[in-house]
């Protein structure tokens, strides 16, 4: 990505957005009722808010990415854009699977 096309805030409330799903879906704390408490369950509560801003960006920069190559060439491949994206998602995709198969078993298993 070039510069023109590189939105650095919007790619820190994107990783926020997913550091937040990854949170929620990593810890399930147990709050209690006093004020602080209270408030840190209402965060907690809000942190799947953060899956539609992550949708939502990410739709903008995949949009402005295929404006900026239409622009360009006067065409947007569609091939070329899933040869891309497949290559930038799935070797991370598999790894995690890797881990999942090979690792989670055994941690679940010294976990209890």
């Amino acid at each position: 990505m070039t510069k023109a096309n590189y939105y650095p805030q919007l790619d820190a409330v994107r990783g926020l957005s997913f550091l937040s799903i990854f949170i929620y879906h990593a810890v399930h704390p147990a709050f209690d009722e006093s004020l602080p408490g209270r408030l840190m369950q209402y965060f907690y509560q809000q942190l799947p808010l953060a899956i539609d801003v992550f949708f939502i960006l990410s739709s903008f920069l995949l949009t402005s990415l295929g404006i900026k190559e239409h622009e360009k060439r006067n065409k947007v491949s569609l091939g070329k854009f899933f040869q891309r994206r497949i290559l930038r998602i799935w070797p991370l995709y598999f790894l995690f699977l890797l881990f999942s198969f090979l690792v989670m078993p055994s941690l679940a298993q010294k976990l209890g």
